[in-house]
C-alpha cells in the first residue's frame, strides 16, 4: 500500500507515520529501496491504521508505540513475508463475528505499557469485564483488514 492510500485512511500526515517509524521505533515489514517510496504491507498498513486510531482518541505517542508494537503477526520462515494482517485472524474470524482489538494500559515492573489484544465480538463484553470499567480502547480490527483488502485487490485487480 502506497503512502499516499496508507496516510487517507488511518489520517495521519507522512510526517507522522515517519515519526512513527524513526522515533518511536514501530516496526514495518516493509523497507523502501533507494530512492523509492515505501511500500507498505497488509500488516503494515494495519498497524498504522490502529496508530491513528489511537491518536484521534487522543493517545500520547509513546502509549500508540507501544500498543501497536504489541502486535506481531506471523511471518513465514523461508520467505520472510508476513502471513496474516493481525495476529490469529483466521480463527478469530473463523466464527464470521467481528474482532476487535482492545488496547489496555498495563503494568510491567516500573513501568506502563500499552499492550493490544484481539477478541471475537462474542468475548468482548468478558474481556472488558475481566480489565475494569474505562480501562481500554476499543477499535474494529475487522472493520480495518477488511478495508485494507479491498484496498489492496482495488489496486492489484
Amino acid at each position: 500500500m502506497k503512502i499516499l492510500t496508507l496516510s487517507t485512511m488511518s489520517g495521519l500526515t507522512r510526517g507522522q507515520i515517519d515519526q512513527f517509524i524513526s522515533r518511536y521505533g514501530i516496526h514495518v515489514h516493509a523497507q523502501p529501496r533507494f530512492g523509492a517510496a515505501r511500500e507498505f504491507t497488509p500488516a503494515d498498513a494495519f498497524m498504522i491504521n490502529l496508530a491513528g486510531q489511537l491518536r484521534a482518541m487522543r493517545v500520547n505517542n509513546q502509549d500508540i508505540a507501544s500498543a501497536v508494537g504489541s502486535i506481531v503477526p506471523r511471518v513465514d520462515p523461508h520467505t520472510f513475508e508476513q502471513l496474516e494482517i493481525y495476529p490469529e485472524r483466521a480463527e478469530l474470524e473463523a466464527t464470521g463475528e467481528p474482532v476487535y482489538a482492545v488496547v489496555t494500559k498495563v503494568s510491567e515492573g516500573d513501568t506502563k505499557k500499552m499492550i493490544a489484544t484481539f477478541v471475537r465480538q462474542s468475548d468482548l463484553d468478558k474481556e472488558l469485564l475481566k480489565l475494569g470499567a474505562g480501562a481500554s480502547i476499543v477499535v474494529c480490527a475487522s472493520l480495518i483488514a477488511d478495508t485494507i483488502e479491498r484496498l489492496e485487490g482495488d489496486r492489484r485487480g
